[in-house]
């Protein structure tokens, strides 16, 4: 006993110790939920950490793009305005010849770099010498009595002869750039109207003259070795006059040309640091999902392990990994980005942010885009999106972004999901080709949602069609998989609002993009989505509804926690949901509804049976078993997770738990375009017919 009071730390270590024991023989599956949920915790807080820094890392990266787009921008306004001065056949077809300039903005970069970097020097250089010249005159003027402040003539004809060499480099190149010779991105006034240009182009070509004839009258008096100041005094100071106009027109005409090179300067260090952000944010990423692998997976292990040794046996089926389906989702539009935050939202919900790998927006309201990535940051995942609010390019940066996320990724399933407004689902079609092209085992999924009035301004069915049955090489790929067609106009919107029925998609969809994660059993969404193609189907629709379960330990008060129900609860109400959704309920996205029999249905259910216990595995068995009998379907998924509760916008019975049940199915393109190309909402009748 004695012992233990003189070590009282080891009698701690040692007490801690038996009462960890105690808590595996006799709830290891609670000890093991506990240090899960702890671990996501921190790994999720690494993971803001993380997102925070590679949000930064973008931002010094656009810093660095905005450079030379802004060129390219100015050499487009440049391009459009010379046709118009000459309107000819011939010239029309040449600036359709010509899209290869605005396609490749970095085309010049390295030009672009060293015409800065040269006016920044030459205006160094001209500045410095004129200031150490100024004060020699300003003291010959004003103290001539004071000796002479350069005692070493060594350094003023250095500083002499590199004025002059800079002086014919800078009117030499501002002269070029003005007569519109120089590349159009490395130009340093790109966007000039033809006035200005060419009020400036005479003041350089004057500068360039007065150069020419200042380094003439130099040489020439160098080699006769003639001092004016003794000769002819008027001529010398002439020739000085000269010289001090020429600084001043010179220092006038780079002024701008400093600065430039500054920024550019600054602009490329600040990408060595968004470099090294990019860095930190990898490795926190990294540590994230180190964290998340040790406590889903490496301690859960470990306490049921030990756990065997007082007869504790864990029936579960075994996880896959966590790369085996790699997801990424891009909202493009102001509706698209608010629904991607909300389909975000429940994907880390549903999977603790497994498999999600990147996701960002893009949303012309300042309002809307700030608002999708706050709501992104506090999820703490890997957030892609554009920083600068004028990106030029914001589907470009998009892409690359996606593709520098998958880098590295051994994933047998690389899939990113692309939501896009109605309105903005043409301008994404030759992104959504590129995006194929360069990484060919991406499955690229498009989710489109349409406005309440109708598509207007275009119609991108028919190109949606051809990206996903036109193949792209000899492996057969398509484009894209498959577009997924939500319309606000719908029955399942009719009835439930755009907020909560947003949140019923985007729950199902939750469900179908990473259910093998939850169980090894569930198909993966790119084999889904190759069924359907099998089917012969471009697009899809999805119907989805939701049931609360009432336990058997259920009170008064409504239960939100966590937990498991028994699978015959759940099996009853989910058979009910399933059954009205494929017998022609007013739930789906389209107005055409699924038909039970049409090739390539999905069903996935979403039950609060927790994926680690026998009562999963039972409901399993017993729902595959109701599918095969009834309506011979064999490919659905089954995933642990908790239904939306409906009964603020319906008369479904209330519960204290709910399942939600999801169908996608094919349509073709006329179903698709047959109304979403209308003007206008639909009449009452229709309304009340489909109730």
């Amino acid at each position: 006993m004695q012992w233990f009071l003189d070590h009282p730390g080891l009698t701690a270590g040692i007490v801690a110790g038996l009462l960890l024991l105690l808590i595996i023989a006799v709830a290891p599956a609670s000890l093991a939920n506990v240090l899960d949920q702890i671990f996501q915790l921190f790994g999720r807080l690494v993971g803001v950490l993380a997102s925070e820094a590679e949000t930064g890392a973008s931002g010094l990266f656009s810093i660095v793009l905005g450079v030379f787009n802004m060129s390219s921008r100015g050499a487009r306004s440049t391009a459009q305005r010379k046709p118009q001065a000459a309107a000819t056949p011939d010239s029309a077809g040449q600036a359709a010849a010509q899209p290869a300039e605005d396609e490749t903005p970095f085309l010049w970069v390295a030009e672009t770099i060293f015409v800065r970097l040269l006016y920044l020097a030459t205006v160094a250089v001209v500045v410095g010498s004129d200031f150490v010249f100024a004060i020699l005159r300003l003291q010959a003027v004003l103290f001539p009595s004071l000796p002479a402040p350069i005692h070493d003539l060594s350094l003023l004809s250095l500083l002499t002869g590199a004025f002059f060499v800079a002086i014919v480099l800078l009117t030499g190149a501002l002269t070029l750039d003005f007569l519109n010779v120089l590349p159009p991105p490395a130009r340093l006034f790109p966007d000039l109207d033809e006035g200005k240009r060419r009020f400036l182009l005479i003041v350089s070509i004057l500068s360039f003259v007065l150069s020419l004839f200042v380094v003439g009258a130099l040489f020439l008096q160098g080699q006769l070795l003639i001092s004016q100041a003794a000769t002819f005094p008027l001529g010398a100071i002439a020739l000085a006059t000269l010289i001090g106009v020429l600084q001043v027109l010179v220092v006038f005409l780079g002024a701008w040309g400093a600065i430039r090179g500054l920024a550019i300067i600054l602009a490329l260090l600040g990408g060595v640091v968004g470099l090294v952000l990019h860095l930190i944010a990898v490795v926190l990423r990294w540590l994230a999902d180190g964290l998340d692998v040790i406590g889903s997976s490496i301690l859960p292990e470990i306490v049921f392990g030990i756990a065997a040794i007082f007869g504790h046996r864990r029936e579960r089926p075994s996880r896959p990994s966590s790369v085996s389906n790699v997801l990424s989702i891009v909202g493009y539009g102001d509706r698209s980005a608010l629904f991607t935050a909300v389909l975000c939202e429940s994907v880390v919900r549903m999977y603790a942010r497994s498999g999600l790998l990147a996701t960002g927006v893009y949303a012309a309201e300042p309002s809307v885009r700030e608002d999708a990535r706050s709501r992104l940051s506090r999820l703490g995942v890997n957030n892609i999106s554009p920083i600068a609010a004028n990106d030029a390019s914001p589907l470009d940066t998009l892409k690359s972004r996606v593709i520098r996320a998958y880098q590295g990724k051994g994933a047998s399933n690389k899939m990113v999901l692309w939501i896009v407004d109605g309105e903005k689902a043409a301008h994404c079609t030759s992104t959504l080709a590129a995006l194929k092209r360069e990484m060919r085992d991406l499955s690229v999924i498009v989710l489109c949602l349409l406005p309440p009035g109708g598509v207007r301004g275009g119609e991108p069915f028919t190109e949606l069609n051809k990206l996903a049955t036109e193949k792209l090489n000899d492996r057969g790929d398509t484009a894209i998989c498959t577009t997924i067609v939500v319309d606000d106009r719908s029955p399942l919107y009719r009835i439930h609002g755009e907020p909560m029925a947003d949140q019923l998609v985007a729950h199902s969809l939750s469900g179908m993009l990473l259910a093998p994660l939850h169980s090894p059993s569930n198909p993966s969404f790119v084999t889904v989505l190759r069924n359907l193609s099998d089917a012969g189907y471009a697009f899809a629709a999805l119907s989805t509804d939701s049931a609360g379960i009432v336990t058997a330990d259920a009170t008064s008060a409504r239960r939100t926690g966590s937990g498991s129900v028994s699978h015959e609860q759940a099996l009853a109400r989910t058979e009910e949901t399933g059954r009205r959704l494929l017998t022609g309920s007013t739930a789906s996205t389209l107005e055409k509804l699924p038909d039970k029999g049409q090739p390539g249905l999905y069903v996935n259910f979403i039950v609060p049976i927790s994926a680690r216990t026998p009562e999963f595995a039972k409901y399993r068995g017993l729902i595959s078993n109701w599918l095969a009998d009834e309506y011979t379907i064999y490919l659905y998924g089954v995933v642990d997770g908790e239904g939306v509760d409906l009964s603020d916008t319906t008369h479904s019975a209330t519960g204290d738990r709910y399942s939600q049940v999801g169908v996608l199915y094919g349509v073709t393109e006329a179903d698709v375009s047959k109304r979403a190309l209308a003007a206008g909402t639909h009449v009452a009748d229709d309304d009340s017919a489909n109730s």
